[in-house]
């Protein structure tokens, strides 16, 4: 089992990863709204459903660490 200190670190890590993936899907549609002039989207849309996929996937980690590290400081449910 974790302690607090790795859950919240694993915590950190994903969200800040599903804040990179989330950056990523953002720039790609205002490359695609014209917002960046002639500029061209490098993301179609199987690209792009593949990264929300992920974050999808690192969104249901996150929770379960968050949970984990609720758990191991006695937090009384539910609480989210």
């Amino acid at each position: 089992m974790k302690t607090p200190t790795e859950l919240g670190a694993a915590l950190e890590y994903k969200l800040i990863t599903i804040r990179a993936l989330a950056k990523v899907l953002i720039n790609s549609n205002s490359f695609r709204d014209g917002a960046e002039g002639d500029a061209e989207s490098q993301l179609d849309a199987a690209d792009e459903q593949g990264i929300q996929s992920a974050i999808e996937i690192i969104a249901d980690h996150a929770h379960l660490e968050l949970v984990g590290l609720l758990n191991s400081m006695a937090v009384p449910a539910p609480y989210f």
